[in-house]
Parts: structure tokens; sequence; C-alpha cells
């Protein structure tokens, strides 16, 4: 998210991007406030601008000093409802309704137009 690319390499690389800035990159800058870098780089002779944030970065390599980082993304498991316990305790609604059903008017939460 956040990530700002030509539609054009979006397409070729919709889930990851290997960025090498050896020799020809140009405007390098790094936005602390925004946590944003910007980088312009030619892919098949198109200049192009993009505009990663700090947070996208999964690796950082310097082949040239042999210095490597890999940065690991948590990506939160999504449970199915149906797998989740059932809450139990005083915080649970009881499904024993006793009484009669309320009836609520809405009119209070209208907007009212004034009549011609």
């Amino acid at each position: 998210p956040g990530v700002q690319i030509p539609d054009r390499l979006r397409a070729q690389y919709p889930d990851e991007m290997t960025i090498v800035l050896q020799h020809q990159f140009h405007s390098l800058s790094m936005d602390e406030v925004d946590q944003v870098m910007s980088v312009g780089l030619s892919f098949s002779g198109i200049p192009s601008t993009l505009i990663i944030p700090v947070a996208a970065i999964t690796a950082f390599a310097d082949p040239e000093v042999q210095f490597g980082l890999n940065f690991e993304v948590e990506v939160p498991q999504i449970v199915p409802l149906a797998e989740l316990p059932a809450p139990e305790g005083d915080d649970v609604p009881s499904r024993n309704y006793d009484g009669p059903a309320e009836v609520v008017s809405l009119d209070a939460f209208r907007r009212r137009t004034p009549k011609e």
C-alpha cells in the first residue's frame, strides 16, 4: 500500500519488484516525515519515478560490500468466524428475551426538508 509506480510496471510486477540502484538512477530522495523514498529510473528506455514507502521495503542488499538485510513482514492470519471460540461470561448477550419488543420511531433521525 502506498507504492506509486507506473501502471505498466505494476502489471509486470504485481506482487514484488527488485529495484537495483547501481549506475543509472537519478533524483534519489528520502522523505523522513512521510517515510517514503523516491527515485528516478528508466525501464526499457522509458523514464519513471518510483515512490516507495519504507514499510514496503522487504530487503536491502549492497553486493559491493557484501551486506544485506531482510525485513520480515507480519501478515495477520485471518481466522474464519466458525473457528473462533464462543464468548463466555457476563459479557455475552442473553438470547432469552423477556418482555415485549420495543418499537423505535425513526422520525427523530430523518432530515426534514422545508415544504414549498
